[in-house]
């Protein structure tokens, strides 16, 4: 075994740190040790942790700040990503301490929530990650897109536009508009959609109405594919119809070198039903996990715009936070929740049941039948779940 487990801490790595953790993440993750400089840069190094015993770095992973869409609020949300293990330290425990304590380390923050795409699903379940929400992947052929949406003024992407469209995205949401647990992203993601990843640069285009406000865009990176290309959709959005058709005809516009199209979405992206007959094919990707780190954060900053007057009092249980377990009363007023301890429990639930609950991911009778921590009154099971109801429980975002 690598080290004394009592021994491991979890930290922000110095430099020796660093090299050592890009060595790890590295071999994890199959791709040049040199390129792991470029990956920090996009987290910062304050956002980087890693797991030491006895002063060796065993495994790390990296914090993304982001914001996430929840009943029309954005809840402050750490994604993680990189999570890597040292081949010899395997199987001993090593990556369930960095996300134990990388989940009381956002509770002592007052983070409420935090999310990721698993590897390995019992991992993190075993910390309190549960199914939030559906990443579906779309491809279509350019050649069977209609390209006669032609309205408005569109340009290339660049540095001096982008300010432009991350407030546009950012207007779009806080307008109520947009789906739930979508993002609200941090300089992670938009370097990741906007700027370079693994030295290339996405490329793509704006629209703009008659009144210069962008209205819609697309960005992109190519894959040579025998001469020609395939299209790795990192962005497709539109605030205005007119301006999804612009952006789909800018697609179409690809057909004469690119082979396929592909890009996040759902079967019930506004992106998709712009298409006036829509072919394409699409499958599910992977599905977001989501962890509430602090309950009482997460159930008050978001939104309840669908959600009836209500309360309900539940029992929670966490193994991993101490703080988060107990009895809860949760009230439901003019979409503002407020939660406060104590009451009399009506239903009994854990923490990843909790998490799939607050997202609207599954029903409550589908978390049951999955073998979910679920019992109690029924009537304060579905009210509870009525409580939380959201829409469309879908991402586009990936880390």
């Amino acid at each position: 075994m690598r080290g004394d487990p009592r021994q491991r801490q979890v930290s922000c790595p110095d430099p020796a740190q660093r090299s050592a953790l890009a060595a790890v993440l590295a071999h994890a993750f199959g791709f040049p040790i040199e390129d792991a400089a470029g990956w920090f840069a996009t987290a910062g190094d304050d956002n980087l942790r890693v797991l030491l015993s006895n002063d060796e770095v065993l495994a790390g992973l990296m914090h993304v700040p982001m914001g996430t869409w929840v009943g029309g609020r954005s809840v402050p949300t750490v994604g993680i990503a990189g999570v890597g293990v040292r081949l010899d330290a395997r199987r001993q425990g090593v990556a369930s301490d960095l996300m134990t304590e990388t989940v009381l380390e956002l509770h002592r923050r007052g983070v409420a929530l935090s999310s990721l795409y698993a590897s390995t699903y019992a991992l993190y379940q075993a910390v309190g990650f549960d199914a939030a929400a559906s990443c579906h992947l779309a491809t279509v052929d350019p050649r069977l897109l209609p390209a006669h949406g032609r309205e408005g003024q569109v340009e290339l992407l660049s540095a001096a536009n982008r300010p432009e469209i991350e407030a546009a995205h950012r207007d779009f949401y806080r307008s109520g508009l947009g789906e739930d647990l979508h993002h609200e992203r941090g300089p992670y993601l938009w370097e990741r959609t906007l700027g370079v990843r693994r030295g290339q640069r996405a490329l793509g285009l704006c629209v703009r109405d008659d009144s210069g406000r962008i209205c819609g865009w697309l960005s992109y990176r190519p894959e040579p594919a025998g001469g020609r290309h395939r299209v790795v959709v990192q962005d497709l959005f539109a605030t205005a119809p007119w301006a999804a058709q612009r952006v789909w005809s800018a697609v179409a516009d690809m057909a004469a070198m690119a082979t396929e199209i592909v890009f996040a979405t759902a079967p019930t992206d506004g992106m998709l039903l712009a298409l006036p007959q829509p072919r394409f094919e699409v499958r599910l990707f992977d599905l977001l996990l989501l962890r509430i780190c602090d309950v009482a954060a997460a159930l008050q900053a978001r939104g309840y715009r669908d959600a009836p007057n209500g309360a309900v009092c539940f029992h929670l249980h966490d193994a991993q936070v101490a703080a988060n377990a107990g009895a809860w009363t949760l009230e439901v007023e003019a979409g503002v929740g407020t939660l406060r301890r104590g009451g009399t429990p009506e239903l009994d639930l854990d923490v990843r049941t909790l998490a799939s609950l607050y997202a609207g991911f599954a029903s409550a009778t589908a978390l049951q039948q999955g073998g979910r921590q679920l019992s109690g009154d029924r009537a304060a099971i579905d009210r509870l779940a009525g409580l939380l109801r959201t829409r469309s429980a879908w991402t586009r975002d990936m880390y």
